[in-house]
Order: C-alpha cells, then structure tokens, then sequence
C-alpha cells in the first residue's frame, strides 16, 4: 500500500517555495529578460548561485533517496503553463507518451505514475485510467489522518481501518514570475 514518505513531501513544498520565491519579480537590477520565452539570467547583483540550486533542485526527478516516484517539481509545475497543470498539457503529454508507446513500449513520461491513475487503489503498480489526470488536470495527494478520525465505509456503514485519505487537487497557476 503506498504511504507517502513526510520527507519527501516536506522537500518537495520546500523545492517549490524556493523556485517560485527565487523567481517572483523583483524591482531594480537582475531582472531576467524573456526574449522569445527563454528564460535568461541577468546575474550583475542577484545571487546566481541559489537560483541556479533551486532551478535544478526544481527539475530533479532523481529524488529516491527521498521517496521520490522518478517526477521533478516541474513535471506537474510547468514553467512553461505558469506552472500549473492544465488539463490540455495533460492530455498532451499523454498523446505524445501513447505515440512513443507504438514504437517503444518502455517509453515513459513521469507525469504518468501509477500513483496518479484512477484505478490506483484497485491495480497499484499496473493501474493505467489516466481519466482524472487527462481530462481535469487533477493529481492524488496521499494524505495521513488523525488518529482520532476515521473514515466510513460506504458499503459497510463502519469504520474503516484507513489510515490516510486521497484528495484529487488542481496545480494552481502562478502567474508574472521571472528568474531575477
């Protein structure tokens, strides 16, 4: 059964505030320039040397050691969708990871992680209905409950021994940021 490491998730909200705080807009020097949607550094006074940590810290997928699933925070943050997840980008990386499938059936996205899919709970590592994923832009967040609290079992009417609760989020947009 998967249970999400507090490690992990402590990291991953620590990387995102880092990013986006390191890339919020500044007045004054540093500005970054956004010709042709690239984002380039102007680093005269600003300090290059974290914001290049956190950018790479943002798109690390490489965190196992932290309970990682192969996913960087820019993998569902894009930078490139005012780091949220549409809908669209979602199905559009789903598109272009079943095209990659006809001719590599190892071709991976890591958007795409069984964790994600509908049927999770029911297939675990085989599950596959991407439907919530794709067609809303919705992502599984494993959360641990209380101890006081339990959840009922809407077959049963008891109390179930669950000890965490799915919850189906939106990545929210984060609009006007440039790396300063």
């Amino acid at each position: 059964m998967y249970k999400p490491k507090r490690s992990l998730i402590a990291f991953l909200g620590f990387a995102l505030t880092a990013v986006i705080a390191a890339v919020m807009p500044h007045t004054g020097s540093g500005q970054a320039s956004q010709g042709n949607g690239a984002m380039e550094l102007n680093c005269d006074d600003g300090p290059c040397d974290a914001i290049a940590r956190g950018r790479k810290a943002f798109n690390d997928g490489k965190l196992k050691e932290l309970g990682g699933n192969g996913r960087s925070c820019a993998d569902c943050h894009m930078p490139s969708d005012s780091f949220q997840l549409s809908p669209a980008a979602a199905r559009a990386r789903f598109d272009a990871l079943q095209e990659k499938r006809q001719h590599n059936k190892n071709a991976d996205d890591p958007l795409f992680r069984p964790v994600d899919a509908d049927d999770f709970r029911i297939n675990g590592d085989n599950a596959t209905d991407f439907s919530n994923l794709i067609e809303n832009g919705l992502v599984r967040v494993t959360m641990p409950l209380p101890l006081n609290v339990k959840l009922i079992d809407p077959v049963t009417g008891q109390p179930s021994d669950e000890t965490f609760v799915d919850l189906w989020r939106a990545v929210m947009p984060v609009f006007n940021v440039a790396i300063t």
